[in-house]
Parts: C-alpha cells; structure tokens; sequence
C-alpha cells in the first residue's frame, strides 16, 4: 500500500553539491520541509523574517487550514524582502508576478525573483523563470532561459518549481508534448511526498473524483479530497472551482454553483477553465439543484464573451442561452446563428444541436426553415443519438404542419436502443407519450420507418448531408461516409 508521506514532516532530500547554492538556504515548505507549527507562529511574532516567508508559503498553500489572504501574503513578503532575506524576495516576486494583494508587475517581480536568485534561492530561481517564459498578460522574455532555470530550480529540491514542470507535462506547455498521463503520475508522486495543493488540484479536476480509476493508487482519492477542501476551505480558487464542480453534480448545486462563480471571479485563468469547461456542463441543470444554478453559470459565459473570449466552450454556451425559452425576450435565434457558424467552422460537432434549434423547434422563428433544421438533427444523430430528443421534439409538439407522430416514434425507438441513464428515461417517457398518441394507421407508418432504419439509415443521412451541403453548412471537402 503506498502511504502519503506528510507533507509536515521534514522528508529525506538528495545531499548532491547545489549548483545553486541550495544547500546553505534554510529548509522550509518551498522544498518540502516545512516548520513545525508552533516554531513558525512564534517566529511570525517575533518578526523573523524567514518565519515571515514560511507563513506566505503556508498562505498560498493553504496548509493546515491557513487562510489565502493575499493581502496580508503581500504585507509579509514585503516586510520579509525589506530584511534582504532571499525568501521572502522570492515571495513578494511571485506576489508582484501573480498580482496577488497588489496590481500585477512584471518588471518589479523580475527584479526581486533575480535578487533571490543571486542569493542561490531556487524558489527566486523559479519565479524568475515564470517572468521569463511569461504568461497571457506579459509577454515571454526568453522560455529556453526560462525551462533551464526551472528545471535547474526543481533539481534543487524546489516544489513550485516541480510542480509548474507538471503541468508543462500534462497540458504540453514550452517544450514538452501533452502527455496527461505522465502529468498525473507526476501530481500523485508530488502530493504523496509533499502534500502540494496545486498537485491535488490537478489529480482532483483530472480524475474526476472516481476512486476507481487506473491512476489513483489506493487509498489516494480521500487523501487528495481532503486536501482539495483543506484549499477550498483557505479560499484556494483551484480547489473552490474542483469543489463548486462536484457539488453541483451531486445534487448540492445551490451549495457549489457560488463556489463556482468565486472561482471565476478570480485571477486565475486555471481556475476560470475549471469553471467555464468543467463546470458549465448540462448535468447541472439536471443535478445541481434548479434553474437558478444553470442559469447562474450561463453568466459566467456570457462574461467570458464579453471580455473577448471567443473559444469553443464559450461560444456554446453563449449561444446556448440565446436559444433558452425561459430567458427575458425568449429566444433570439438571430443572435445565436452567427455564434453557431463559429462552433462548426471550429469542429465543434454538436453545433448541429443549435443549428437545428435555430431553423427547426417547436415554435416558429422568423429563421423557421424546417428542411434544413431537420437535416441538422439527422446529420448529427449518427454520431450523437441524444440529438434524436431534439428532432422528436417538434415532430411531437410542434405547430401543426410539422407534427408527425409517426417519426417520432422512429426516432425514439433508435434512441432508446443506444442510450443509457436519463437519455434513456427521457427516450422511454416520450415513446410512451407519442404511443399513446398514434391513431392505427399512424402506428403502422411508424413500424415501417422503424424497419427502413429511420433516421440513421444511409438513405436518409445521405439526404441530409446533401442538404447541408447545399446551405454550405458543412465544409467544402467533407465527403460523404456511409453508415455501416
């Protein structure tokens, strides 16, 4: 059984000669070896400037229930670099850096991370190469400088260091391929021997909480999830967006969606991601506690649009919400076509949904083009059979001229042979619905569209795309593939 090794407790470390002098720096959380409690609290009252430091650390790290006051990160850091202690340079660099408690600078964050660094500080080291390879805000000033120094910094036993090596790995960041896989190994070896809050953040938002997963080495889940509300708890954004996420898709939405938005609300683009693309998912309106939760999320869309974010995810969710019934206006297909034209020319399959939303529901638009919203629906079912909902939908609800019980019944009845959990249920309710509807001969037409294989069959998928084709809804050399 692998146990964690507590990251409180000073660990072994290599007695290698340090190139950077590490060796003569004192210990401290930034290479695993943090204070015992009650030293530090002391050391912090007394105004000992490498307590100071530590305490930051701590902060930023949440460890043992220490609040991320970032202010006060900043007042310590400032107080510890004021006494030339190279570790506290360090931190009010990265302080200047992150814009934690201050506006972001980085030509001041340079300046101290490069006096800690001549000091032989590696966490100096390592916020100097963060200044170095830049980030969307500032502009790289030298990436191959900067992995050098950070992989020379990890070396010296620096955590942070390793840790941004993790995610270079797992995310294919400055010089190395995605490998998520090898990203993972790397965060459960960093938080089994040192307890790193950004190493359970990753194994958290990665693995998706399953204590089953090939990746978790036994044992690990409940370690790493106590971490993730250890840093939720201090205010951590990371973890509020892991924690906010799992709330909400276990039925405690009105608990996790204000998690989720403080976590947007943040300065961290990592957790904004988390937010954005791994919260604003559908289960939430189905699991996260009501409308109000799904609609809260649809905000922190619409904010992303706003500031000029133009990426997959945001443009789905953005059009998603022009095409909500509920919302003041209705529905404004006008305003999410140009949006839905994005997500196909990006790939984005599913746009297929909106594009049939947009020309074919169960209201008429000023768009309404029943031909080509339906072919939308038909192209997309064969690849993603949940999209036979939506086509149901108008055949069954519709205005009277499009209502056809008979298609609706097919449709369904393809569904219901792939589809598991609520498409399943859904599928099952709706047939039952449509069944009770169908007069004799209405029922017959269906059997017969049934054994034709209506709607995924070749020659009504092959109808559909040339449809497509002709609206210049698909790309110009995309061929047709017949379905097996």
């Amino acid at each position: 059984m692998i146990l964690l090794r507590k990251w409180l407790v000073v660990a072994v470390t290599s007695c290698a000669v340090s190139l950077l002098n590490a060796a003569e720096v004192p210990d401290g959380a930034w290479n695993g070896k943090a204070w015992d409690r009650d030293r530090l609290e002391e050391g912090v009252k007394s105004g000992n400037s490498e307590a100071l430091a530590e305490s930051v650390y701590w902060a930023n790290d949440c460890r043992g229930g220490t609040k991320q006051d970032r202010d006060l990160m900043l007042k310590r850091s400032r107080e510890a670099a004021g006494k030339n202690n190279p570790y506290g340079e360090a931190l009010l660099a990265w302080c200047l850096w992150e814009g934690w408690g201050t506006t972001k600078d980085p030509e001041e964050a340079l300046k101290f991370a490069e006096l800690s660094s001549k000091a032989g500080h590696p966490l100096g080291t390592t916020i100097k190469a963060l200044c170095l390879l830049g980030d969307p805000e500032s502009p790289p000033r030298g990436w191959e400088k900067g992995i050098e120094l950070m992989e020379a910094a990890a070396d010296e036993g620096c955590v942070e260091a390793k840790v941004n090596r993790m995610r270079h790995v797992h995310f294919g960041q400055y010089d190395m391929d995605v490998d998520g896989d090898a990203g993972k190994r790397r965060a459960v070896d960093l938080f089994e021997d040192f307890g790193t809050l950004r190493a359970a953040t990753l194994l958290g938002s990665e693995f998706r909480y399953h204590p089953s997963h090939p990746g978790y080495p036994p044992g690990l889940k409940d370690l790493v999830w106590a971490r993730v509300e250890e840093g939720a708890s201090g205010g951590e954004i990371r973890s509020l967006a892991i924690l906010g996420r799992d709330y909400c898709m276990n039925g405690r939405g009105n608990e996790g969606v204000p998690l989720i938005i403080a976590a947007y609300k943040g300065k961290d683009s990592y957790a904004k991601t988390i937010a954005r693309d791994m919260a604003l998912g559908t289960t939430l309106s189905e699991k996260g506690g009501g409308m109000a939760e799904y609609t809260g999320l649809y905000r922190i869309s619409l904010d992303c649009y706003d500031e000029g974010q133009r990426g997959s995810t945001t443009l789905w969710w953005v059009a998603g919400y022009y095409l909500e019934t509920w919302k003041p206006g209705g529905i404004e297909p006008e305003k999410a076509l140009p949006l839905t034209l994005e997500l196909l020319k990006l790939g984005n399959s599913r746009a297929h949904i909106y594009m049939g939303k947009i020309f074919y529901s169960t209201k008429k638009t000023p768009l309404y083009d029943k031909r080509r919203g339906e072919a939308h629906f038909l192209y997309l079912g064969r690849s993603y059979g949940p999209s036979f909902h939506y086509l149901a939908e108008p055949y069954i609800d519709g205005v009277e001229e499009d209502r056809d019980l008979p298609k609706a019944h097919a449709v369904l009845a393809n569904v219901i042979k792939g589809a598991s959990g609520v498409n399943l249920e859904k599928a099952k309710r709706y047939s039952k619905e449509v069944e009770g509807k169908m007069t004799k001969d209405e029922m017959r037409i269906a059997e017969e569209l049934v054994a034709k294989g209506y709607p995924v069959a070749n020659e009504y998928q092959k109808e559909a795309f040339d449809i497509l084709k002709e609206y210049g809804d698909l790309p110009e050399d995309e061929v047709y593939v017949p379905v097996e």
